[in-house]
Protein backbone atom coordinates (compact mmCIF):
# COMPACT_ATOMS: atom_id res chain seq x y z
CA UNK A 1 0.00 0.00 0.00
CA UNK A 2 1.33 3.48 -1.16
CA UNK A 3 1.05 6.45 1.54
CA UNK A 4 1.81 9.82 0.76
CA UNK A 5 2.27 12.64 3.87
CA UNK A 6 3.92 15.76 4.82
CA UNK A 7 6.40 14.17 7.34
CA UNK A 8 9.27 15.57 9.69
CA UNK A 9 12.31 13.05 10.29
CA UNK A 10 12.67 12.54 14.26
CA UNK A 11 15.16 10.10 14.33
CA UNK A 12 18.01 8.16 12.22
CA UNK A 13 19.35 4.71 12.87
CA UNK A 14 22.16 2.69 10.80
CA UNK A 15 20.28 -0.68 9.58
CA UNK A 16 23.37 -2.00 7.50
CA UNK A 17 26.79 -0.50 5.30
CA UNK A 18 23.75 0.93 2.83
CA UNK A 19 20.55 1.87 4.61
CA UNK A 20 19.00 3.67 7.24
CA UNK A 21 16.36 3.37 9.64
CA UNK A 22 13.95 6.61 9.66
CA UNK A 23 11.62 7.43 12.68
CA UNK A 24 9.00 9.72 10.97
CA UNK A 25 6.60 12.17 12.62
CA UNK A 26 3.92 11.98 10.06
CA UNK A 27 0.68 14.25 9.42
CA UNK A 28 -1.40 11.88 8.77
CA UNK A 29 -0.18 9.37 10.93
CA UNK A 30 1.72 10.26 13.66
CA UNK A 31 4.98 8.41 14.20
CA UNK A 32 6.10 5.77 11.62
CA UNK A 33 9.25 3.89 11.11
CA UNK A 34 10.45 3.43 7.62
CA UNK A 35 13.57 1.70 5.99
CA UNK A 36 15.46 4.36 3.52
CA UNK A 37 16.99 2.13 1.18
CA UNK A 38 20.57 2.92 -0.30
CA UNK A 39 20.66 6.26 1.99
CA UNK A 40 23.88 5.99 3.38
CA UNK A 41 25.34 6.07 -0.69
CA UNK A 42 25.84 9.72 -0.62
CA UNK A 43 24.29 9.61 -4.92
CA UNK A 44 21.07 7.54 -3.67
CA UNK A 45 18.31 10.18 -4.17
CA UNK A 46 17.29 9.30 -0.46
CA UNK A 47 20.31 10.54 1.01
CA UNK A 48 19.56 14.18 1.13
CA UNK A 49 16.21 13.60 2.67
CA UNK A 50 17.51 10.53 5.63
CA UNK A 51 18.60 13.09 8.11
CA UNK A 52 17.19 14.33 11.40
CA UNK A 53 14.62 17.35 11.19
CA UNK A 54 13.74 16.80 7.24
CA UNK A 55 10.69 17.91 6.71
CA UNK A 56 9.37 16.99 3.15
CA UNK A 57 6.60 15.24 1.13
CA UNK A 58 6.78 11.71 1.50
CA UNK A 59 5.84 8.79 -0.97
CA UNK A 60 6.01 5.61 1.45
CA UNK A 61 5.38 1.94 0.80
CA UNK A 62 3.86 0.15 3.89
CA UNK A 63 4.37 -3.53 4.21
CA UNK A 64 3.48 -6.22 6.58
CA UNK A 65 7.00 -6.08 7.99
CA UNK A 66 8.61 -3.40 6.91
CA UNK A 67 7.62 -0.05 5.72
CA UNK A 68 9.70 1.70 3.12
CA UNK A 69 10.47 5.18 1.39
CA UNK A 70 9.61 5.38 -2.18
CA UNK A 71 10.61 9.06 -2.52
CA UNK A 72 10.63 12.44 -1.06
CA UNK A 73 10.09 15.86 -1.67
CA UNK A 74 12.08 18.29 0.74
CA UNK A 75 10.19 20.99 1.71
CA UNK A 76 12.37 22.18 4.32
CA UNK A 77 15.66 20.91 5.34
CA UNK A 78 16.02 23.20 8.83
CA UNK A 79 20.43 22.89 7.69
CA UNK A 80 21.41 25.32 10.44
CA UNK A 81 20.23 23.07 13.21
CA UNK A 82 23.07 20.91 12.37
CA UNK A 83 25.77 23.21 11.79
CA UNK A 84 25.07 25.05 15.11
CA UNK A 85 25.79 23.39 17.95
CA UNK A 86 23.69 25.56 20.50
CA UNK A 87 20.68 25.25 18.19
CA UNK A 88 20.86 21.58 16.94
CA UNK A 89 21.13 20.84 21.04
CA UNK A 90 18.13 22.79 21.36
CA UNK A 91 16.60 21.01 18.24
CA UNK A 92 17.75 17.77 19.18
CA UNK A 93 15.95 17.84 22.98
CA UNK A 94 12.52 19.51 21.47
CA UNK A 95 12.42 16.27 18.69
CA UNK A 96 13.08 13.95 21.21
CA UNK A 97 10.57 14.85 23.40
CA UNK A 98 8.24 14.55 21.06
CA UNK A 99 9.24 11.16 19.96
CA UNK A 100 8.20 10.32 23.44
CA UNK A 101 4.96 11.46 23.23
CA UNK A 102 3.59 10.84 19.94
CA UNK A 103 1.85 7.06 18.95
CA UNK A 104 2.31 5.17 16.24
CA UNK A 105 -1.00 5.36 13.74
CA UNK A 106 -2.37 7.92 15.83
CA UNK A 107 -2.21 11.45 14.20
CA UNK A 108 -1.57 14.77 15.84
CA UNK A 109 -1.65 17.74 13.61
CA UNK A 110 -1.83 20.10 16.10
CA UNK A 111 1.51 18.41 17.61
CA UNK A 112 2.95 18.00 14.16
CA UNK A 113 2.63 21.79 13.58
CA UNK A 114 3.59 23.01 16.97
CA UNK A 115 6.69 20.95 16.06
CA UNK A 116 7.36 22.46 12.85
CA UNK A 117 6.65 26.08 13.85
CA UNK A 118 9.51 25.64 16.69
CA UNK A 119 12.01 24.47 14.35
CA UNK A 120 11.58 26.88 12.00
CA UNK A 121 12.06 29.62 14.71
CA UNK A 122 15.26 27.53 16.26
CA UNK A 123 16.77 27.73 12.31
CA UNK A 124 16.35 31.05 11.22
CA UNK A 125 16.03 33.45 14.44
CA UNK A 126 18.13 34.87 17.04
CA UNK A 127 15.93 34.42 19.67
CA UNK A 128 15.96 33.33 23.33
CA UNK A 129 16.18 29.50 22.92
CA UNK A 130 15.08 29.03 26.61
CA UNK A 131 11.86 30.88 26.38
CA UNK A 132 11.03 28.68 23.04
CA UNK A 133 12.05 25.19 25.28
CA UNK A 134 9.77 26.50 28.05
CA UNK A 135 7.05 27.44 25.42
CA UNK A 136 7.37 24.10 23.25
CA UNK A 137 7.28 21.71 26.96
CA UNK A 138 4.06 23.90 28.26
CA UNK A 139 2.03 23.64 24.70
CA UNK A 140 2.78 20.14 23.83
CA UNK A 141 2.02 18.95 27.10
CA UNK A 142 -1.64 20.81 26.96
CA UNK A 143 -1.95 19.02 23.77
CA UNK A 144 -1.27 15.61 24.96
CA UNK A 145 -3.76 16.21 28.46
CA UNK A 146 -1.45 17.73 30.84
CA UNK A 147 -2.77 21.54 30.87
CA UNK A 148 -1.95 23.15 33.57
CA UNK A 149 -4.42 24.49 35.86
CA UNK A 150 -3.04 28.18 36.63
CA UNK A 151 -6.54 29.93 37.18
CA UNK A 152 -7.04 28.13 40.15
CA UNK A 153 -5.97 26.08 43.53
CA UNK A 154 -6.18 22.95 42.15
CA UNK A 155 -7.07 21.56 45.85
CA UNK A 156 -10.30 24.55 46.79
CA UNK A 157 -10.56 26.29 43.74
CA UNK A 158 -9.59 30.06 44.98
CA UNK A 159 -8.94 32.61 42.71
CA UNK A 160 -7.75 35.83 45.08
CA UNK A 161 -4.69 34.71 46.81
CA UNK A 162 -1.53 36.93 47.43
CA UNK A 163 1.04 34.24 47.30
CA UNK A 164 0.88 31.28 44.90
CA UNK A 165 2.74 28.15 44.85
CA UNK A 166 3.06 25.64 42.16
CA UNK A 167 2.94 21.87 42.56
CA UNK A 168 4.46 20.07 39.40
CA UNK A 169 3.19 16.78 40.67
CA UNK A 170 -1.05 18.30 40.71
CA UNK A 171 -0.32 20.37 37.62
CA UNK A 172 -1.42 23.85 38.92
CA UNK A 173 -1.35 26.38 41.73
CA UNK A 174 -1.49 25.83 45.50
CA UNK A 175 -3.04 28.50 47.41
CA UNK A 176 -1.25 29.94 50.74
CA UNK A 177 -4.48 28.09 52.79
CA UNK A 178 -3.73 25.11 51.08
CA UNK A 179 0.11 24.77 50.80
CA UNK A 180 0.87 22.26 54.15
CA UNK A 181 -1.29 19.69 52.34
CA UNK A 182 1.01 19.30 49.63
CA UNK A 183 5.25 18.46 49.08
CA UNK A 184 7.31 19.58 46.37
CA UNK A 185 5.73 23.04 46.03
CA UNK A 186 7.80 25.63 44.10
CA UNK A 187 6.82 29.39 44.97
CA UNK A 188 5.41 31.42 42.23
CA UNK A 189 4.74 34.54 43.72
CA UNK A 190 2.40 37.02 41.85
CA UNK A 191 3.55 36.66 38.53
CA UNK A 192 5.19 33.19 37.29
CA UNK A 193 1.61 31.49 36.50
CA UNK A 194 0.72 34.41 34.97
CA UNK A 195 3.91 34.38 32.74
CA UNK A 196 2.95 30.19 32.09
CA UNK A 197 -0.58 31.67 30.91
CA UNK A 198 -0.03 33.92 28.72
CA UNK A 199 2.65 31.48 26.82
CA UNK A 200 -0.20 28.98 26.92
CA UNK A 201 -2.82 31.17 25.12
CA UNK A 202 -0.60 32.96 22.71
CA UNK A 203 1.38 31.66 19.89
CA UNK A 204 5.22 31.55 20.11
CA UNK A 205 6.18 34.16 17.46
CA UNK A 206 3.95 36.36 20.04
CA UNK A 207 5.32 34.65 23.10
CA UNK A 208 9.28 35.31 21.68
CA UNK A 209 8.57 39.03 20.69
CA UNK A 210 7.75 40.03 24.25
CA UNK A 211 10.44 40.65 26.85
CA UNK A 212 9.86 38.08 29.91
CA UNK A 213 12.37 38.22 32.52
CA UNK A 214 15.35 35.55 32.97
CA UNK A 215 14.21 34.98 36.23
CA UNK A 216 10.63 33.66 35.43
CA UNK A 217 12.04 31.98 32.74
CA UNK A 218 14.63 30.11 34.42
CA UNK A 219 11.92 29.10 37.45
CA UNK A 220 9.12 27.50 34.65
CA UNK A 221 11.88 25.51 33.52
CA UNK A 222 12.65 24.17 37.52
CA UNK A 223 8.49 23.38 37.35
CA UNK A 224 8.49 22.01 33.88
CA UNK A 225 11.54 19.22 34.25
CA UNK A 226 9.48 18.04 37.61
CA UNK A 227 5.83 18.41 35.67
CA UNK A 228 7.18 16.11 32.83
CA UNK A 229 9.03 14.12 34.32
CA UNK A 230 5.95 12.80 37.01
CA UNK A 231 3.40 13.28 34.23
CA UNK A 232 5.42 11.37 31.24
CA UNK A 233 7.70 8.85 33.52
CA UNK A 234 10.30 9.29 31.56
CA UNK A 235 13.66 10.53 33.46
CA UNK A 236 16.69 10.94 30.86
CA UNK A 237 16.54 12.55 27.85
CA UNK A 238 20.31 11.90 26.36
CA UNK A 239 19.39 15.08 24.22
CA UNK A 240 18.41 17.13 27.41
CA UNK A 241 22.27 16.10 28.97
CA UNK A 242 23.80 17.36 26.23
CA UNK A 243 22.04 20.58 26.16
CA UNK A 244 22.42 21.15 29.69
CA UNK A 245 26.31 20.32 29.24
CA UNK A 246 26.77 23.03 26.36
CA UNK A 247 24.88 25.90 28.33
Amino acid sequence: MYFNTLAIVIKKTKLSDTDIILTLFTKKAGKVTVISKGARNPKSKLSSASHPFIYGDFMLSMGSKWNRINSVEIEESFYKLREDLVRLAYASYIVELTSHVILENSPNIRLFNLLYEALSVLNNKNTDFELLKISYELKMMSIIGYKMNINSCVNCGKTDNIKWYISPIEGGLICEDCKRNFNELIYSGKNAHKVINFILTNDISTVLNTSINKRYIVLIGKILSLFIFHHLGHKKFKSLDFLNTIK
